[in-house]
C-alpha cells in the first residue's frame, strides 16, 4: 500500500489519542476497580466486626456469670458448702449454655476438711477438700461429680491462681461436646482461697457461625490466641486443632487486618473478651462478581466511544488535507525539473494554502537557477576534462578522497598502482582495502589529523600499498588538504610516489656491501689462524733441520698446541658456513630427546668455568628450579649455550661477571646469559641477530669475528619453536634472553649428557680466548 501524508497524519495522530484515551480509560478503570474492591473489603470488614461483637457479647455474658459466683462467695456463700453446692445447680439450671460449674477451695481454705460433712460427702475429695463440680449430662440430668475430674494441676485452676485474674481455656472436645473453661480467682482478704469456673458449650456459637450467608463462598473461623480452633461454619473437622491444619490459607495478626491469598480475600478481628480471632475468608470470584460485571460494561462503552471518535477524526483529517495531494505531484514535477506543470491553485489561507504560495515562488526561482547551474556545470566540466588530462600524463600518483576515506577521483597512474580500473576503485576506502595492515592506523591517523583540521599538510608520509594483485609498492606521499568557499575541509589531495624499484635497488646495494665485508672478514678469519698455523710448522721444520739439541731449546709444546687451537677456529668456521647453509636451504634437522634441561645448563655452564675464569672473569649458575624434562637438541643447545658464553667472555673486562640464569613461566623455559661487560648500542641492539651483521667496529675491533654466530644462534632457537632477544644498556652489560617452550617427545627414557661430552664443542668455541 503506497504510503501518504493524510495516511500517516491519520495514523500517527489517531494512533496518539488512542493512546491517551487508552490511558486515560485504563486509568479510570483502574480507579473504579480499586473503589469497588475497597468498598467489597469495607463490607466484609463491617460484617466481621459486627460477628466479632456479637460473640463478644456471648462472651461477656459468660464472664458476669463467673463473676457472679466469685461474689457469691465472696459475700456469703464461702465456707456454706452445702449452699454452694445449691447455687451451681441453679446455674445450670439458669443458663442453657453451662454444661458445667465449680468451685474447687485451697486445702483448708475455710477451716472445715476434717468435720463431718456426710450430707454433701460426694462433693469432698479423701482429703476433704472442698471441690464440688456440677455437671449437666446429655440426658438433661445433673448431678455432682467426683472431684479427681478436675485435674489441679491444669490450666483453668493455676493460671488465676498465679495470675489472679480471669482465664479461659483452649477449646476441648468432652464426651463429643466443643467447650472451653472459664475461672476466676476467689480472693478475700487478700488471700487466694479457691476459684470458681464454668465449662461453656461451643454449640451456640457454632449455629451461629453456620447462620451466617454474607456470602455463598463465606467461610468463618474462630480461633483461640493460641492458634487453636474454637469453632468453624464449614471444616468442622478440625476442631480443637491448629489453625494451620486448615485448608484455607491466610496469615493474620492480632486486631482487625485484611488480606487476599491464592483466590481468596480474607478478613478478621478480635473478639476482646478472651482475645479470639473472628476470621472470614470468601472467593475472589465471588466477591468481584459485580465488579468485574461493571467493569465489562464500562469497556464495551469505552470501544464504542473510541470506535465513534477514530470515524469523526478521520473525516476531519480527510476534509483538512485534500490539497496535499497535488502538492505532492507538483513538487514531484519540480524534482523532476518539469517546469511545464501548472501552478497550484488553492484559496484557503491556513498553512496548507501558504505551503501551495511557497511551491508556486519556488517553482519559479528553481527555473531560474536551474538554467545558471548547467551553465556552470558545462565550464567546470571542461575544467576537470583538462585537469584530468593534466593528471593522467604525470608519474606521480594522485587520489582524492573525501570526509570518509573514499576515493573521489584517482588518475591512471594510481589506478595502475592498485591494479584496478579507475571506476572500480572510485567509492572505496582506500586506507581500509589497500594500505598494509601494520601501517592502517597509522594512516588513519594522518588523515583524521587532516580532516579535522588539525594540520593542512603532511609530507614524506611513507606507507607500503597492496594492489588488487597482492603486490606490494611503497609510496611516499604528501597530502594536502581541500576545503570549500566557507572554509570547511572536505576532502584531501594525495600525491604518491612510486620507490619500490629505488628502496628494492638500495636494499640490494647494501646486501651486497654486507656480503663483500663478510666475505672480507671471513678471509681474515681464515688467514689469521692458517698464518699461525704456518708459521709453527716452519719452527718445528727448522727445529728438525737442525739438531735434536736446538730442538729442545725451542717450546715445541706450544706450538703444537698454537696449531690445534687455529685448527679449532678454522673447524669452527667452516662448521657454522655449513650449519647456516644448511639451515638456509632447509636441510637443516634438529634430533629430539627427551633431557633434564636444568642438569644440562647446569653442566654446560659448570664445563666452562675454569676457562671462564682463566680469563679473570666470575661465572656464576643461577635457579630454583630442581629439574625440568622436556624435549631439545642437545648439541643444538649446546651451541647456542657456549655462543653467548663465549661472547659474553669477549666482550668483559677483568673482574666483570657472567651469569647463567634458569627459571619457568607459564609453559616456557626462560635461560639468560648476562654480563657486565661493555654493552650493544641501542641503535644495532636489532640487527645483531641479522646474517653478516655485527656491533659497530668500535666495539668490536679488539674481537675478530664473521657475523654469523648469532644469526645461527638465532635459527636455532627459532627451530625449538622459541625467541630469543637482548636488553642492553652501554657501559652497563647485556643479557641474552631465550624462551623455549616445555615439550616432550612419546618417550619415557631422558636422554643424560655427561659434562665429559662437552670438551669437543667447548674447545671448538672456546679457542678464540685461548690465542689471545
Amino acid at each position: 500500500m503506497k504510503k501518504t501524508i493524510k495516511r500517516e497524519i491519520t495514523i500517527k495522530t489517531g494512533g496518539a489519542i488512542l493512546l491517551i484515551l487508552f490511558i486515560i480509560f485504563s486509568f479510570l478503570i483502574y480507579n473504579f476497580r480499586t473503589v469497588q474492591i475497597t468498598k467489597v473489603k469495607e463490607q466484609m470488614n463491617k460484617s466481621i466486626n459486627n460477628i466479632a461483637f456479637k460473640i463478644d457479647a456471648q462472651n461477656h455474658h459468660m464472664v458476669s456469670l463467673l463473676q457472679m459466683m466469685v461474689n457469691y462467695q465472696k459475700l456469703a456463700g464461702f465456707g456454706k458448702r452445702k449452699e454452694s453446692v445449691d447455687y451451681l445447680f441453679d446455674i445450670l439450671d439458669e443458663h442453657s449454655q453451662v454444661l458445667g460449674a465449680a468451685y474447687c477451695y485451697e486445702p483448708n481454705a475455710d477451716g472445715q476438711d476434717n468435720k463431718d460433712m456426710a450430707k454433701i460427702k460426694k462433693a469432698l475429695n479423701s482429703t476433704g477438700r472442698f471441690m464440688p463440680y456440677v455437671v449437666r449430662k446429655s440426658t438433661g440430668q445433673q448431678e455432682v461429680l467426683l472431684t479427681k475430674v478436675m485435674g489441679l494441676d491444669k490450666q483453668f485452676y493455676q493460671q488465676p491462681k498465679k495470675t489472679k485474674e480471669l482465664t479461659i481455656t483452649d477449646p476441648f472436645n468432652y464426651q463429643g461436646t466443643m467447650m472451653v473453661s472459664y475461672s476466676a480467682p476467689i480472693i478475700i482478704d487478700n488471700q487466694f482461697k479457691g476459684i470458681a469456673a464454668i465449662d461453656r458449650s461451643l454449640e451456640q456459637i457454632q449455629n451461629y457461625l453456620h447462620s451466617l450467608n454474607s456470602f455463598s463462598t463465606s467461610e468463618f473461623y474462630l480461633i483461640s490466641p493460641n492458634d487453636r480452633i474454637i469453632a468453624t461454619s464449614k471444616q468442622e473437622k478440625f476442631l480443637g486443632h491448629n489453625c494451620e491444619q486448615l485448608t484455607v490459607d491466610f496469615d493474620f495478626e492480632q486486631g482487625n487486618s485484611l488480606g487476599q491469598r491464592n483466590d481468596k480475600f480474607w478478613v478478621s478481628a478480635t473478639v476482646d473478651t478472651g482475645q479470639w480471632q473472628i476470621v472470614m475468608s470468601i472467593d475472589k470470584q465471588e466477591a468481584l462478581a459485580k465488579v468485574n460485571d461493571l467493569t465489562k460494561n464500562m469497556i464495551g462503552l469505552g470501544i464504542l466511544a473510541v470506535i465513534l471518535l477514530s470515524l469523526f477524526l478521520y473525516y476531519l483529517i480527510y476534509q483538512s488535507l485534500k490539497p496535499i495531494p497535488k502538492a505532492t505531484i507538483f513538487a514531484q514535477n519540480l524534482a523532476a525539473e518539469n517546469f511545464n506543470t501548472p501552478y497550484l491553485n488553492v484559496e484557503s489561507e491556513d498553512e496548507i494554502g501558504q505551503l501551495a504560495t511557497a511551491l508556486n515562488k519556488m517553482k519559479d526561482k528553481l527555473h531560474s537557477k536551474i538554467i545558471k547551474i548547467n551553465q556552470s556545470n558545462k565550464e567546470l566540466e571542461k575544467e576537470k576534462n583538462k585537469l584530468e588530462k593534466y593528471l593522467n600524463i604525470t608519474e606521480v600518483m594522485f587520489v582524492v578522497i573525501d570526509r570518509n576515506n573514499q576515493v573521489k577521483l584517482i588518475n591512471d597512474k594510481g589506478a595502475q598502482i592498485l591494479g584496478l580500473a579507475k571506476k572500480e576503485i572510485k567509492g572505496q576506502n582506500i586506507i581500509d582495502n589497500f594500505v598494509s595492515e601494520e601501517e592502517k592506523e597509522e594512516a588513519k591517523e594522518h588523515a583524521k589529523q587532516l580532516l579535522t583540521g588539525e594540520k593542512e599538510l603532511i609530507s614524506n608520509f611513507e606507507t607500503t600499498v597492496v594492489n588488487a594483485q597482492g603486490e606490494e609498492r611503497i609510496i611516499i606521499w604528501n597530502c594536502t588538504v581541500l576545503k570549500d568557499d566557507q572554509g570547511k575541509v572536505q576532502g584531501i589531495l594525495n600525491s604518491g610516489t612510486d620507490i619500490t624499484e629505488q628502496r628494492l635497488l638500495q636494499e640490494e646495494l647494501e646486501y651486497n656491501k654486507l656480503k663483500t665485508q663478510f666475505f672480507a672478514n671471513l678471509s681474515h678469519e681464515f688467514k689469521t689462524p692458517l698464518n699461525l698455523i704456518l708459521s709453527s710448522l716452519q719452527m718445528l721444520e727448522f727445529a728438525e733441520e737442525n739438531n735434536s739439541q736446538s730442538s729442545s731449546n725451542l717450546n715445541l709444546k706450544r706450538y703444537t698446541k698454537l696449531i690445534k687451537q687455529n685448527s679449532y677456529r678454522l673447524l669452527r668456521l667452516v662448521n657454522n658456513l655449513v650449519d647456516l647453509t644448511r639451515i638456509n636451504a632447509n636441510s637443516f634437522e634438529l634430533n629430539y630427546n627427551n633431557y633434564d634441561l636444568v642438569a644440562l645448563i647446569r653442566n654446560i655452564t659448570l664445563s666452562v668455568q675454569d676457562y671462564v675464569e682463566n680469563k679473570n672473569r666470575h661465572l656464576s649458575f643461577n635457579t630454583e628450579l630442581e629439574t625440568q624434562i622436556m624435549a631439545c637438541d642437545f648439541f643444538s643447545l649446546e651451541r647456542i649455550m657456549l655462543n653467548l658464553i663465549s661472547n659474553a667472555v669477549k666482550f668483559t673486562d677483568e673482574g666483570d661477571r657472567i651469569t647463567v640464569g634458569l627459571k619457568k613461566r607459564d609453559n616456557k623455559m626462560i635461560i639468560s646469559v648476562a654480563d657486565t661487560g661493555v654493552g650493544i648500542p641501542e641503535t644495532q641492539q636489532e640487527t645483531i641477530f641479522q646474517q653478516f651483521r655485527q656491533v659497530n667496529k668500535s666495539f668490536t675491533r679488539s674481537h675478530e669475528g664473521s657475523g654469523i654466530g648469532l644469526s645461527l644462534v638465532k635459527s636455532l632457537v627459532e627451530m625449538h619453536e622459541g625467541q630469543i632477544r637482548v636488553e642492553s644498556t652501554l657501559g652497563e652489560g647485556s643479557k641474552f634472553i631465550i624462551e623455549l617452550p616445555i615439550t616432550k617427545i612419546a618417550t619415557s627414557e631422558v636422554k643424560d649428557k655427561q659434562p665429559e661430552d662437552l670438551f669437543e664443542m667447548i674447545e671448538l668455541e672456546f679457542a678464540d680466548l685461548d690465542t689471545k
